[in-house]
């Protein structure tokens, strides 16, 4: 009687390794999905001084960035129905600009007290990325700002979110942001210098 043959075993060596550059790309992804923020955006004006009265939403999650951050993750937009944003008189000439362009066009979108991002940057659909620990996790360095901005640019053209991002940079009480936006057509960069930031807060206790 032959013996049987012993089966040969296929065996493959994976040497994939996922960066942790990687791991915050695909958490964000996922966040950004399951809240429905892919796609173009509405596109209009808000009627005058209702950014300024109406309620906002916002809901928020948690992310790791690399192995000691942790970034709390902020949607912010107003409560408002679609169907009070009012249509733009040439649609056709801003077709081609992502809604945070369109928003930063208007002046309904200046001293919006509810909001710092929309004051400084003019925009009012938006997600800010904080440290979930203001002193553990804050973003002091210029690598890892460059580092998240980069992440962001990735998630933004990999699944079509036009909203815009930023990144909340330094000690919390700073108020310094940068970000970016983008859609098919248009690439946007936000900063905002120490001067801006000192006036801000000098009119923010004035009134």
């Amino acid at each position: 009687m032959e013996k049987e043959g012993v089966e040969e075993v296929f065996e493959i060596d994976d040497f994939t390794v996922i960066t942790e550059f990687e791991r915050f790309v695909v958490a964000v992804e996922a966040l950004v999905q399951e809240w429905g923020l892919t796609g173009e955006r509405q596109h209009g004006r808000y009627p005058k001084g209702i950014l300024r009265t109406c309620s906002w939403k916002t809901k928020s999650s948690v992310v790791n960035f690399g192995d000691l951050n942790k970034l709390r993750v902020t949607y912010s937009h107003p409560d408002l129905p679609l169907e009070t944003v009012e249509e733009l008189p040439n649609p056709e000439r801003a077709s081609y600009l992502p809604s945070s362009g369109v928003d930063m066009s208007t002046s309904e979108t200046d001293f919006v007290y509810h909001s710092n991002i929309t004051t400084m940057f003019g925009v009012s659909e938006f997600l800010v990325f904080s440290p979930a620990d203001q002193f553990d996790d804050a973003i002091i360095t210029e690598d890892q700002k460059n580092l998240v901005i980069s992440a962001f640019r990735v998630v933004q053209h990999s699944i079509d979110c036009e909203v815009p991002m930023f990144i909340q940079f330094g000690h919390i009480d700073r108020q310094h942001f940068f970000g970016t936006s983008s859609n098919k057509s248009v690439v946007a960069h936000y900063g905002v210098s120490s001067n801006f930031v000192i006036l801000w807060n000098f009119f923010r206790r004035s009134i």
